[in-house]
């Protein structure tokens, strides 16, 4: 980008900030004034806002107003990583009392107090925005209005009062937008009126400690969320966080003048959203599963939303665009009930949600794959691609012993997007063998966020220890739904097949392109994933080059999994978890030596992360190829069951007459497979259907 270029972009920018819309706080403004805000009925008058005791009547309003119709604290803390409906009310006072002495989040780093008492709003123990943004959330007031409500101890409500008060004084809304101030992310905005401050507004608002000043200074901060709300917005997932604070708030406080402006543009902004985010597919466009989860969460909350107070989306059919979402989670659910780890976003729901969903929903399938088979009714798939995501998922059955491998050929997922294109995971006999490793931390600066966004964190292939570089171009940053169709996709009764490409260039990865460094376009990769079902895979790599090149194939395991036998091109892997097989071997004509690495700092690489913050070492498999140009490796990825003989599969490479192709021979258990597979890299047209089926098995029983 040039000096001029940038300099008209800092020069426009201050225009905006100089003359762009304004948001003026109504904290400091008198009361009377304030009270002209609202617009209602008391006892059937009319509201003087310039009455004597026009504060006293508001309040008393608003506490007929919670006793009949108002939102109550969410079983579901996501924040804390608290389920309430699952605590005894002993356990829920105990958190609370937890809470009142600095355990204020799961990661179990405590914020630092003032002088005073007072909670230190700026102060960050990890280094990492994200804790910090969590903080100006105020999760734990939903748990202290818990233990209120249990106990009625009014420890809980000083707290509360003391916090809100603070926090409202040290933290004025800033005239305009600004995403880079903590407390006034519009997200956080957002968050606060849809999952925390209403709520606690109502569980307080009877206590004496919850004084008539403090419910008017909280109110005041009430109306200075909906001008900023209202008159701000961002994008993507968090748009539809601020659209429904927007909208929470509208409903809530309908007494505000500007109450139904608030609510009809929530809406406007929802409808757009939805059809800007959701692909036909029923994919999100970020290629997330826990991204996928938390936009229908708040879609959800859209759908609770618009049938209590009988609205709707002014275009679109939300309760369609939910159940093709809903069918996605039920496809790529793990075995285990456990959720695939795509791109970034934390997994913090599980399969009893899916199962609840269904129910609600009357989708007897989706019921049936969130509970595991305890109710509602089988899919009528076991296998299913979705075109748009280019994610693809192969199964043998619905049970918990079901042999699962998910595969990803699709498009880059934005700033949550990773280099994984063309990985997968492997989940075979109750056990997770090859797996994503996470997402561990969205802080930039750390390097092990480059090693979780970069391919080496990923079951693909690095080339001359490069990653894929798709996060380098700026088209992929802004994700759109997709029309086109991602990889291909062949089923039948006997293989599924699916097939992507990478070409899009190698360099060692960090999450801003250097200033110097090059780009490697020479190498293009291909793989396809050919099940044999139900027991086994073939997944067959087809690297292309015009110079020499080092490739490294990496298998990300689980971090119980044990490398029982490890050679230069194979390995047996034995699960910890319950003793279940894998049995890996490459089919190539090149020399190729293996390793396995694991917790390693330097280089980072054989690492797991299942949540934020966390991680532990987990053995990463790395075969190696030096100095070669074009190559293909077939892999045979074979699972066995708890108490198997692995001696018993047997494979080889098949003399093939036929130019063009390689065939591979599979054996076990007086079963003989004969696997033809192309030997070399071909386009993916628009005949995916009739190319794949080029791939072929020819089986026979063995006397």
């Amino acid at each position: 980008m040039s000096r001029l270029i940038k300099a008209l972009i800092l020069r426009s920018r201050r225009i905006a900030r100089l003359f762009g819309p304004r948001v003026h706080s109504v904290q400091k403004i008198g009361e009377r004034k304030f009270l002209e805000h609202f617009e209602f009925k008391i006892e059937h008058e009319d509201f003087d806002p310039a009455g004597n005791h026009a504060v006293a009547d508001l309040m008393r309003y608003f506490g007929q107003r919670i006793a009949n119709d108002w939102p109550a604290i969410p079983g579901l803390i996501t924040d804390l990583r608290i389920d309430l409906s699952q605590m005894t009310d002993e356990e829920i006072v105990r958190r609370a009392d937890e809470a009142l002495d600095g355990d204020l989040h799961p990661s179990g780093l405590r914020p630092s107090f003032t002088d005073n008492g007072g909670l230190d709003w700026s102060f960050n123990p990890s280094e990492s925005r994200e804790w910090l943004l969590m903080i100006h959330r105020h999760a734990w007031w939903l748990l202290w209005g818990a233990a209120y409500q249990r106990t009625g101890d009014e420890k809980y409500t000083e707290a509360f009062v003391s916090q809100l008060i603070d926090w409202i004084d040290q933290h004025p809304p800033p005239q305009q937008k600004s995403e880079n101030i903590e407390s006034w992310r519009l997200m956080e905005a957002g968050l606060r009126m849809r999952v925390t401050w209403i709520p606690v507004f109502a569980c307080f608002h009877h206590s004496p400690k919850f004084t008539e000043a403090a419910k008017l200074k909280m109110l005041r901060a009430f109306y200075d969320h909906g001008q900023f709300l209202n008159q701000f917005f961002t994008n993507r997932n968090h748009l539809v966080r601020e659209s429904n604070g927007l909208i929470t708030l509208g409903l809530c406080f309908s007494e505000f003048r500007k109450s139904d402006e608030w609510v009809e543009k929530g809406l406007q902004r929802l409808d757009s959203e939805l059809q800007a985010q959701v692909n036909k597919d029923g994919s999100q466009i970020e290629m997330s599963v826990g991204y996928q989860w938390l936009t229908i969460e708040e879609f959800e909350v859209t759908s609770h939303l618009l049938s209590q107070y009988r609205r709707r989306l002014p275009n679109s059919d939300l309760d369609e665009a939910l159940r093709k979402m809903y069918e996605f989670l039920a496809a790529v659910i793990r075995p285990d009930q456990s959720f695939p780890q795509l791109n970034d976003g934390f997994i913090l729901w599980d399969a009893q949600r899916l199962a609840e969903a269904g129910r609600r929903r009357g989708l007897s399938d989706i019921e049936y794959v969130g509970s595991g088979g305890g109710s509602g009714s089988m899919p009528d798939y076991c296998s299913r691609s979705f075109p748009n995501a280019g994610i693809h998922v192969m199964r043998s059955d619905w049970t918990q012993n079901a042999r699962y491998l998910i595969a990803d050929t699709g498009p880059y997922g934005g700033p949550h997007g990773h280099e994984d294109k063309l990985s997968f995971e492997l989940f075979a006999y109750g056990a997770p063998f090859i797996v994503d490793p996470g997402s561990y931390t969205y802080k930039q600066s750390d390097p092990y966020r480059n090693y979780f966004v970069g391919s080496q964190g990923h079951n693909s292939v690095l080339v001359d220890r490069g990653s894929q570089v798709r996060r380098w171009n700026s088209q992929h940053m802004t994700p759109v739904v997709e029309d086109e169709i991602h990889g291909a996709w062949f089923s039948d009764e006997v293989l599924d097949i699916a097939s992507g490409q990478y070409d899009e260039g190698y360099a060692p990865y960090s999450m801003s392109r250097p200033v110097d460094v090059d780009v490697n376009f020479d190498v293009t990769h291909q793989r396809d994933f050919v099940f044999v079902k139900p027991d086994y895979w073939i997944v067959a790599d087809y690297l292309a080059a015009e110079q020499l090149h080092d490739y490294s194939f990496l298998f990300h395991l689980a971090p119980d999994v044990l490398v029982e036998n490890l050679t230069n091109s194979s390995a047996l892997l034995r699960s910890g978890r319950n003793g279940a097989l894998f049995f890996l071997e490459a089919v190539t004509d090149e020399q190729m030596s293996g390793e396995v690495i694991e917790g390693s700092e330097s280089p980072i690489q054989g690492w797991y992360s299942e949540d934020h913050h966390k991680k532990c070492s987990s053995p990463v498999l790395s075969f190696s190829i030096g100095g070669a140009r074009s190559i293909f490796v077939a892999w045979i990825l074979y699972p066995m069951a708890p108490g198997s003989d692995p001696t018993e599969v047997r494979s080889c490479a098949v003399r093939e007459p036929q130019a063009g192709f390689r065939t591979i021979q599979v054996q076990r258990g007086g079963l003989s497979d004969r696997i033809r597979l192309p030997d070399s890299a071909h386009a993916v047209s628009g005949e995916e259907s009739r190319r794949l089926a080029r791939v072929s098995l020819e089986r026979r029983r063995e006397i």
